[in-house]
């Protein structure tokens, strides 16, 4: 790692370390995870305001039953996978 800096070398420690660290919080935003496809991607990156009544039918339902605050969008490449 010469010639990293200080700040890119505790950056590249903690990226190493996500997936151990998301793997923890599983249990805890489960209930605010909403599953989306690739379409509900594309309206997320391109609308300035992607409101969830946006995003297909799907998501939307998930979206629908999860109470104000915090939301965990997962995208899986067959979203009809659950």
């Amino acid at each position: 790692m010469c010639g990293l800096s200080t700040a890119t070398r505790r950056g590249l420690a903690v990226s190493s370390d996500l997936p151990r660290r998301v793997s923890t919080l599983f249990p805890y935003i489960r209930s605010r995870m909403i599953i989306i496809s690739v379409e509900d991607i594309k309206i997320l990156l391109t609308q300035e305001n992607p409101y969830l009544n946006k995003l297909e039918d799907d998501a939307h339902q998930q979206a629908k039953k999860i109470e104000m605050g915090s939301i965990v969008l997962k995208y899986r490449p067959d979203s009809s996978v659950l």
